[in-house]
């Protein structure tokens, strides 16, 4: 497995706006996803509610002005 570059600061907020205009435009209640990785399988969910109590999620909002 080779070492993979993270994503930087301007990729990880487009990806951030990306997801964001997804939620708001294709989504209704949530979306999951799946998808093979050098790490195994990840799994994704988004939703509109949260599974946890809001505290536990961290607010990136800040990055999106």
């Amino acid at each position: 497995m080779s070492e993979q570059e993270k994503l930087s600061k301007e990729e990880f907020v487009a990806m951030l706006k990306a997801l964001k205009r997804h939620a708001e435009t294709d989504m209704d209640q949530w979306a999951e996803w799946k998808l093979d990785s050098s790490r195994g399988k990840i799994f994704i969910k988004v939703a509109v509610a949260p599974d946890a109590p809001e505290e536990c999620y961290i607010d990136v909002n800040h990055l999106l002005k």
